[in-house]
């Protein structure tokens, strides 16, 4: 049985209550997609990014095709890491582009030569991925890289609102951002997604893509190829009140990483450090197996004593893909093979508990160090972060 389990959601009692009056307002009025409810769910999401401009969208994929579709990469190239969920590519694919995938680096995020070096004569932009909610220590250089090229930086921040740099916050970076709203997210509307920028005709576009492509909402004439990416009501009312609860849930996530930090660094469990110039959301914490230890043993292991693991970033990097196994045959990156297999992500909710972190973290160093033959000094359980 599952005691920890791997991920929850964070939804205290008067939030569900502020949702059930929200979605009683909206059923009693009728008025069921693109009305007040919505505004109201953007202007939360541009104050929590930090852009002037917030387009609601059915889903973060949504919000990235959309994007893609602005920035009119048809016939184009876009980078973009190899160790990302398929929205990332399929987004430019179906915009008309064509994914150059990058491998990565250790810290599972992409690297500023690296992009240099990809980036050819027909290459619009490069996609940035904020994997688990951590930006990339070489932010910088990767937007001087587009610069100099150019090109744009989007943002794929499906699973980064809230985290932050000394450049800004996450989905502010760069020409525009796509924030998910899918149920595991810190955030969630059940589903949806946020198209963010500073650029008032990438907004434009997007109002206009995420209805059919229609001039306007009241009129049935089409003048971009869009379609029905519209966020409902009833979902902007569950986003709109659980964006408040983002700043507490973030506090908490990162008490525990801090927590997590403190137990796993210095063993055989690799950690991905967060730059001291970086304020990480931690929706995931990451953890590397060392070689030769496999995350199937690991979270068999962790489960028959009661601990879940939260769900990858990403097991299977896109070249590996079956839909993409053909367009991708030539792609080498093996760091994205190498830290998409050896990577687990613990339990980091905000019900979780001080002594919970500990468990975990000294049930998972007993793990490891049984699959390795190592004689270890049990971890002390007694640490604490307080």
């Amino acid at each position: 049985m599952i005691d920890i389990p791997g991920t929850s959601l964070f939804l205290p009692p008067d939030a569900i209550d502020e949702m059930t009056a929200g979605l009683r307002r909206v059923l009693e009025s009728g008025w069921l997609i693109l009305g007040p409810e919505t505004a109201a769910f953007e202007a939360a999401c541009a104050g929590a990014i930090g852009t002037p401009h917030a387009v609601a969208v059915s889903t973060g994929t949504a919000a990235l095709e959309v994007i893609m579709r602005s920035l009119e990469v048809e016939g184009r190239s876009v980078i973009v890491p190899a160790n990302t969920f398929f929205a990332t590519a399929v987004a430019v694919i179906r915009a008309g582009g064509t994914p150059i995938l990058v491998d990565v680096g250790d810290d599972m995020l992409l690297g500023a030569d690296a992009v240099e070096a990809a980036w050819r004569d027909d290459t619009a932009g490069v996609v940035v991925v904020h994997l688990g909610g951590m930006i990339s220590p070489a932010i910088g250089g990767l937007l001087d890289v587009a610069r100099r090229r150019g090109g744009f930086v989007v943002e794929d921040a499906a699973q980064a609102l809230g985290s932050a740099c000394e450049l800004g916050g996450s989905g502010a970076l760069g020409v525009a951002g796509a924030t998910s709203f899918y149920p595991t997210k810190i955030v969630t509307a059940g589903e949806g997604g946020i198209v963010s920028t500073a650029d008032a005709e990438i907004a434009r576009r997007a109002l206009v893509y995420r209805d059919q492509g229609k001039a306007s909402f009241g009129e049935n004439r089409h003048v971009l190829d869009g379609y029905s990416w519209r966020l409902s009501e009833l979902h902007a009312v569950v986003g709109r009140v659980h964006v408040t609860l983002l700043d507490e849930s973030i506090e908490v996530r990162r008490r525990l990483a801090e927590q997590y930090d403190e137990l796993l660094r210095g063993s055989a469990v690799r950690i991905v450090d967060e730059p001291p110039t970086h304020r990480w959301n931690r929706y995931k914490y990451v953890a590397l197996l060392p070689d030769g230890i496999t995350r199937d043993h690991v979270r068999s292991e962790l489960a028959a004593r009661g601990i879940g693991l939260s769900g990858e970033i990403f097991a299977t990097p896109l070249h590996r893909q079956p839909i993409f196994e053909t367009r991708f045959a030539g792609v080498h990156a093996p760091l994205a093979e190498r830290v998409c297999a050896q990577h687990i992500c613990l339990p980091i909710s905000p019900d979780l508990r001080c002594e919970d972190v500990a468990r975990v973290a000294e049930t998972l160093l007993d793990v490891v160090d049984g699959a390795a033959g190592a004689d270890r000094k049990p971890l002390r359980s007694d640490r604490r972060i307080s």
